[in-house]
């Protein structure tokens, strides 16, 4: 499923891009055009020029003529400066031959009126030389006419080629926004349907064990309590042990479950630090003949905080190093401080590498070696998701053959005491 939406992900994208492509093909095109949309018109004026030039003369208006005349060789130089770029939209090789053709015309005539100022005959000769410029500009305009015919035919072509590739990659486009759309909602709907499946048989073992434990635990106090064999009172408190041990891992495993589904939230109760210690160090057992040390540092105060979800963090973190090393030292530092409580647990273990930081404190992993892979694997996922909901913060220290340290920095409220 990952993989058929990796590829709609990747088939939208390129047709999002090809849709961007042929727009961009014609908006290029219009820029092209643009600069030179008015040469049509310049070519008009010319015309236009030409004949006020002419009809001066008609009128046998020399001022005037010479004035018309000045503004021809205008409209000349512009058209001709408009149109000599090989990028320029009337870029014609028979364009400017005739351009080239009537600027010497137009200085012949200009020779013509110097020559001939004088004379009587002057306006028929400048008009029979103007008939033959007339020819020019004609011919001129039909060219305008003809690449201005040619461009907009190119131009229309490339807006309806493109215009009919972006339609197409547009549909395409939705069509696979929608099924990707449908895809997600499919996958969102089956994880919630196995998320739900998954809690509800956690929920069941939970309850299940939870009774059996319960019942356990009530059959071991009865044993040490009115058994008087030491042999027979050693094996009951083994059984308490395991029992409650038993009994924290499946609330562990609810408490995950309520972590998953966002619905895991904090008690806050008022109470003693250095009784949350006297508890954690009756409760943890070292294994591996470690040895355990305990400092605290104005810990004589109470605290309103999730007592369970604090004694947790503390007695996952001792487990977790007391796992990961062998006849070593464990040690663990509380202080009040600054509005913090402040937890940290060390050991001189078998450490871990800093690359495998992020996967400790993912679910049901049981240790960086085979070796020391115990338990649920739930003890740092749960003190992360602990920590996360009293608003606190973990640091990880670690150097392989060196050991490790967790340091918990817990916000207090300000009705510590």
């Amino acid at each position: 499923m990952a993989l058929l939406f990796t590829v709609l992900l990747v088939l939208l994208s390129l047709s999002i891009f090809s849709v961007y492509v042929n727009f961009e093909k014609v908006k290029t095109r219009y820029h092209e055009i643009e600069p030179n949309l008015d040469n049509y018109s310049a070519g008009e004026i010319l015309s236009l020029s030409f004949e006020k030039a002419r009809v001066a003369l008609l009128h046998k208006d020399i001022d005037d003529y010479k004035l018309k005349l000045n503004i021809l060789q205008s409209k000349i130089k512009i058209l001709k400066s408009r149109s000599s770029l090989v990028d320029s939209f009337y870029y014609n090789k028979d364009f400017l031959n005739h351009i080239e053709v009537l600027e010497k015309q137009f200085d012949n005539l200009r020779r013509l009126t110097l020559e001939h100022e004088n004379d009587s005959s002057k306006y028929k000769i400048l008009l029979n030389y103007m008939d033959d410029m007339d020819i020019t500009v004609v011919k001129l305009i039909e060219i305008i006419y003809k690449i201005q015919i040619s461009n907009f035919t190119e131009v229309k072509e490339i807006i309806n080629k493109n215009a009919n590739s972006a339609q197409v990659f547009s549909i395409f486009s939705v069509f696979l926004g929608f099924v990707m759309i449908l895809i997600s909602i499919a996958d969102v709907i089956y994880l919630r349907e196995l998320l739900r499946r998954k809690n509800i048989f956690i929920s069941t073992i939970y309850h299940e064990l939870a009774t059996s434990m319960q019942t356990i635990c009530i059959s071991s106090d009865i044993l040490v309590n009115e058994i008087s064999e030491k042999d027979l009172k050693e094996e009951a408190q083994r059984i308490i042990y395991h029992s409650n041990k038993i009994t924290e891992q499946t609330r562990e495993i609810l408490d995950y479950s309520r972590f998953e589904l966002g619905i895991l939230k904090s008690h806050k109760s008022l109470f003693s630090v250095s009784d949350l210690i006297s508890e954690v160090c009756q409760s943890f057992s070292v294994i591996n003949d470690n040895l355990f040390l305990v400092k605290k540092t104005n810990c004589n105060v109470k605290v309103n905080m999730d007592k369970y979800k604090v004694y947790r963090i503390i007695m996952n973190l001792l487990d977790n190093a007391n796992k990961n090393t062998r006849k070593g030292n464990i040690r663990l530092m509380l202080k009040v401080s600054n509005n913090l409580l402040i937890i940290k647990v060390s050991d001189n273990g078998s450490g871990f590498c800093k690359n495998d930081l992020d996967g400790l404190f993912k679910a049901f992993n049981q240790g960086v070696k085979q070796n020391t892979r115990q338990g649920l694997g739930l003890g740092l996922t749960i003190v992360k998701a602990y920590t996360k909901l009293l608003k606190g913060m973990i640091r990880a220290k670690s150097e392989i053959s060196k050991g490790s340290s967790f340091s918990i920095f817990l916000p207090l409220d300000s009705d510590k005491k």
